[in-house]
């Protein structure tokens, strides 16, 4: 409901996000798709024992407890841009009050030309899925793309595996994370250890030397 109300902005994109909404980016072309798309991930998701929860980042699945985020969005591409008559008009107009300065031998600046782009960024057509975007590298493939013999919404099984592999992924890194933390504070603790025996050792000669001293005072 929410991506059928909404409209596309300047840039042709329709963009939905939202606590209860997976974010996504399409043109109104390729919005049947994104629903067939989003309809059967979550279907598998569902199916498989899986959850869905609402975040302040958006709609996350979650598996075995862990939060994995997910988006949908179209990619673009570049086409020769094609000048507008206004813009043809505005470039006509400063070369000419340009050339009128100029042959008057005044100074006419060149940085308020009117720039006309060499291309226009318009929708692909082409959808791409990506799954735990934030996690950085780790091997795992995390984007899924419309290919020639392939189309998004006919991934939703490899797009909630590799989700369920991300959430394994997560936890191994936080439990590696704690395992080196706890290496750390051990570390620390032995040498700190190490640290006051060494203190204590050295308090214990001087107090030994003293003592001798005393005695060769003594004995002198």
């Amino acid at each position: 409901g929410k991506l059928r109300g909404a409209r596309p902005q300047k840039d042709g994109f329709i963009h939905l996000s939202g606590q209860q909404l997976f974010p996504v980016t399409v043109s109104p072309a390729c919005l049947d798709r994104a629903l067939v798309a989003l309809e059967r991930i979550i279907t598998t998701t569902l199916a498989r024992g899986y959850d869905l929860k609402p975040t302040d980042a958006g709609l996350v699945l979650v598996i075995t407890d862990e939060p994995v985020a997910l988006s949908l969005s179209e990619t673009t591409k570049k086409l020769p841009h094609q000048p507008t008559p206004a813009e043809v008009a505005s470039l006509e107009r400063w070369e000419a009050s340009h050339k009128r300065k100029i042959a008057r031998g005044e100074w006419s600046s060149i940085w308020d030309k009117p720039q006309i782009p060499e291309h226009d960024v318009v929708p692909s057509g082409l959808l791409m899925v990506e799954v735990d975007r934030s996690s950085g590298y780790d091997g795992i493939r995390r984007k899924f793309s419309d290919g020639k013999q392939q189309r998004i919404e006919n991934m939703a099984d490899k797009i909630v595996t590799t989700a369920a592999v991300c959430a394994a992924a997560a936890i191994e890194r936080r439990e590696e994370a704690a395992r080196r933390e706890r290496e750390r504070a051990e570390e620390e603790k032995r040498r700190k250890e190490a640290e006051r025996r060494h203190t204590l050792e050295k308090k214990r000669w001087e107090f030994l030397e003293a003592k001798m001293e005393r005695l060769e005072q003594a004995q002198q």
